[in-house]
């Protein structure tokens, strides 16, 4: 099972498949197992080699219990570190959500190990900074999601409660600057981009720093799901990888 470490903490990830290498990070809540039961590394591995990274706190990587423990940078370096021990030099790199957040970093911070951003509903809002509402309240919603299997419910609600406690408190700390910082480094970015947007509402903070995307990042592709809710992104994988596969064909070499 590999691991990359990073300030001590270990992060787990997986290669499967060949080809051009895709980083993909999960939502809050979320671990790199879910996009094996919804389908997308089935679908994926056969043209990439699939790399699917567990974030610190989540999954089979280390899940600190102290909030100076995470920050935004190191969630960024645990990416980086993760490269350099599957001795990749450069990725295609996907995230869902949370995952989303530090694709702005690393597109920001390290532009020559990056090759492309595919962005899915990947921004905060501001209320982040008022930290994170009860795990149990999660729990509860995850509960009554229709469309997720049971397989996948398994593993959302298999988090650390403790973890989780750190995360929030981190996010107390740190919400509004992240936030801030996204929004400025969106006019910085210059990598080829798919936007993946669910039903998000039009006056939300999150739909305008998407359609900023769209807006400052050269030939941006923006593709709205009116369909589909926040969650669904990750979990329809029939409806969501044709689009991925379209754009990282276009990605020059």
């Amino acid at each position: 099972m590999p691991y990359a470490t990073n300030i001590g903490v270990k992060i787990h990830y997986q290669i499967e498949g060949t080809g051009q290498p895709l980083i993909m990070l999960h939502g809050l809540l979320g671990n790199s197992k879910i996009y094996r039961i919804n389908g997308f590394v089935d679908i994926l591995k056969r043209d990439y080699k699939l790399i699917p990274i567990d974030l610190r706190g989540f999954g089979k990587s280390d899940k600190p219990h102290d909030a100076s423990e995470y920050s935004y940078r190191t969630i960024i370096d645990d990416v980086i570190a993760v490269l350099d021990a599957a001795e990749v030099d450069q990725v295609h790199l996907y995230g869902h959500s949370f995952g989303g957040w530090f694709t702005y970093g690393l597109a920001y911070y390290y532009p020559n190990r990056i090759k492309s951003l595919i962005i899915s509903d990947g921004v905060p809002g501001r209320g982040v900074a008022e930290g994170l509402p009860p795990l149990a309240s999660y729990q509860e919603g995850i509960a009554a999601h229709k469309s997720f299997s049971e397989e996948v419910k398994k593993e959302l609600l298999k988090n650390d409660l403790d973890a989780f406690a750190a995360i929030s408190e981190w996010l107390t700390l740190e919400g509004l600057e992240i936030f801030d910082f996204i929004d400025s480094a969106i006019e910085q970015i210059n990598l080829p981009t798919l936007l993946l947007v669910s039903n998000v509402s039009e006056a939300s903070d999150e739909i305008r720093l998407l359609k900023k995307t769209a807006e400052y990042v050269k030939d941006a592709k923006y593709i709205q799901f009116k369909e589909l809710k926040h969650l669904d992104l990750s979990n329809k994988s029939e409806i969501v990888v044709p689009h991925m596969l379209d754009f990282l064909a276009s990605v020059p070499d």
